[in-house]
């Protein structure tokens, strides 16, 4: 078992998850919610077969951003909330968290820790992207998601 103060949770910073939120709802009060109802008003079906799915899938990507996450359970589990999927790893099956390469400028924007598991294969952790002036955040994220493997 793992003490609560062990562990580990990873998530863009806040600043960036209230932007999202606010650009979602900007967006959907300026511009899809008005469409979407002059649409309606209209009886244009076509429009609203395309409308409707892009409205969807555009505002399941600023909802999926803004619950990008890495965390620890008290049983000691990994559970990552990706772009795309949501996994949950345990314990043993990870190798190694790696940083990713540096170049001649530091960690490059958008860079993000990787997990590497021990069957081969490698998972990004989309939660610890970095951003130019947010290298020492990644190297910190790394050096916490370390600590709780090698517990």
């Amino acid at each position: 078992m793992t003490h609560p103060s062990e562990m580990v949770v990873i998530r863009p910073p806040l600043v960036f998850r209230v932007l999202f939120v606010g650009v979602l709802v900007f967006a959907v009060a300026t511009f899809l919610g008005p469409l979407l109802l002059d649409t309606l008003r209209d009886g244009d079906t076509g429009l609203l077969v395309f409308l409707v799915p892009f409205s969807l899938l555009w505002c399941g990507f600023f909802v999926r951003a803004v619950l990008l996450s890495v965390s620890t359970t008290a049983d000691g589990r990994l559970r990552v909330v990706n772009r795309l999927r949501t996994t949950t790893y345990e314990r043993a099956d990870i190798e190694d968290v790696r940083l990713p390469p540096r170049g001649m400028q530091g960690v490059a924007q958008g860079a993000m820790l990787q997990l590497e598991l021990r069957d081969g294969s490698s998972v990004r952790l989309d939660a610890t992207a970095s951003l130019p002036w947010r290298g020492a955040a990644l190297e910190d994220q790394h050096r916490r998601l370390r600590a709780w493997l090698q517990r």
